[in-house]
């Protein structure tokens, strides 16, 4: 999500030594600062996937999971998973199952006994 051009060999020096360290990722520009990532383990993939935002040089990063069925034209890039913090919930709510209550709801920061008992909830949205 930026007017500036980003550079192939500088995304893949920052995000690969984040998303893919050892065994790396490689980059295709695919034009109008839209690329296609390769991680050679698929673990390092779900990473970038779910455990986002991400930003590069100070613009947000959008990502979508690659299918071979869809054109570029197809994707959106409308939406990014993003941890926010709810405050003023009841404490009896704050809570996994009742998280579901609350709307869409991807993630929520929880003990082991599946509570999110402090001063606020972190849910990813």
């Amino acid at each position: 999500m930026s007017d500036r051009p980003a550079r192939v060999d500088a995304l893949v020096s920052t995000l690969g030594r984040i998303w893919g360290p050892f065994k790396g990722i490689e980059c295709k520009d695919l034009g109008m600062n839209q690329f296609l990532f390769t991680f050679r383990e698929m673990t390092w993939r779900d990473k970038a996937l779910n455990n986002g935002p991400w930003m590069f040089n100070k613009s947000f990063l959008v990502m979508e999971k690659f299918n071979p069925a869809k054109t570029l034209d197809e994707y959106e890039f409308r939406y990014a998973p993003i941890w926010v913090r709810v405050y003023h919930i009841a404490m009896g709510w704050m809570s996994r199952e009742s998280s579901e209550e609350i709307g869409e709801v991807l993630d929520v920061d929880v003990d082991d006994c599946g509570m999110a008992m402090w001063e606020y909830m972190r849910m990813k949205v």
